[in-house]
């Protein structure tokens, strides 16, 4: 039979488990909001299935992958490979247009990211695993950052 300090022991550790999950999930939740603002909160364009579309539309669109996404979605960066990186129906990458310039949505929303975690928490926790699922190469550029608008 277990000692009455062996068992107190297990129970702590057990009611600390789902405490550390949670504050993961908040910290999550809490990064996917941020770039689900940051999304439509931009003044760039949205470029999905070759078609330009306001912040608020992509934030809108987004938002709805995601609901339907999210008991899948486990991290920040598993919302951006699979949810804000390319359509679901037609395979075609998203991308943001800002002037005369397009880059890959992935990657904008991977830069915002890192900002956010490092503006958050400075040094190498504040950093992002841009390596792509399945070794598919998308999503997996380098940094980039736009000009700032002079409108």
């Amino acid at each position: 039979m277990m000692s009455i300090s062996c068992r107190c022991l297990i129970l702590a550790i057990a009611l600390t488990m789902p405490a550390v999950s949670l504050a993961e999930l908040s910290e999550t939740d809490e990064e996917i909001q941020h770039l689900i603002t940051h999304i439509g909160n931009s003044e760039c364009r949205f470029v999905r299935n070759g078609k330009d579309y306001a912040a608020d539309k992509a934030r809108e669109h987004i938002q709805m992958k995601y609901d339907h996404a999210r008991s899948r979605i486990k991290s920040a960066e598993d919302f951006i490979r699979y949810v804000g990186t390319k359509s679901s129906m037609s395979g075609r990458p998203y991308g943001i247009r800002c002037g005369d310039r397009t880059v890959p949505c992935g990657d904008w929303l991977f830069e915002e990211l890192e900002a956010f975690r490092h503006n958050r928490r400075p040094g190498p926790e504040g950093t992002v695993d841009r390596s792509p699922p399945h070794g598919d190469g998308s999503s997996g550029a380098g940094p980039f950052i736009f000009p700032p608008s002079h409108d």
